[in-house]
């Protein structure tokens, strides 16, 4: 039988659970790229209907017709310091539990959000998350050797 040391047991037997807290860390890593390096800078859509926004005067509303193409800067929104303090830096702490909590929905869009979202979303994380883990485990990577 494999010890909690060889990456299959990791994954397919119980291991201690401060050994599974600490794999969090590489995903944070993995997210934490992601914010700084989206696959694609921007998403495209299209109004299906008439849509009204606020005003960006607060007075009022402005009607989106029906056609009008729609971008959405996430490359923009992962790099605003509003939501994402000093955001030139790499920082895998910002996706801790509770940082990941007092930021508005939507500013982490790395594959898109709702029925349009990214189909291979689910695959890629737990390809990365898997591949990340084995090299930090293979190597024996810790918080400390990335500062």
């Amino acid at each position: 039988m494999l010890g909690c040391n060889n990456f299959p047991t990791l994954f397919f037997h119980n291991c201690q659970s401060t050994l599974l807290i600490s794999l969090m860390f590489p995903i944070r890593m993995f997210t934490e790229t992601l914010r700084k390096y989206p696959v694609i800078p921007f998403l495209d859509h299209m109004c299906c209907t008439d849509y009204k926004l606020p005003a960006p005067s607060g007075n009022g509303t402005i009607t989106l017709p029906a056609g009008t193409g729609i971008y959405i800067p996430i490359l923009g929104l992962h790099h605003d310091p509003k939501y994402f303090p000093e955001p030139e830096n790499f920082d895998p702490d910002r996706f801790t539990e509770k940082k990941k909590h007092s930021r508005p929905n939507y500013t982490y869009i790395p594959f898109g959000e709702g029925p349009r979202m990214c189909i291979g979303k689910d695959r890629h994380l737990f390809v990365q998350y898997i591949g990340t883990t084995a090299l930090a485990i293979k190597n024996k990577y810790s918080k400390s050797c990335l500062k």
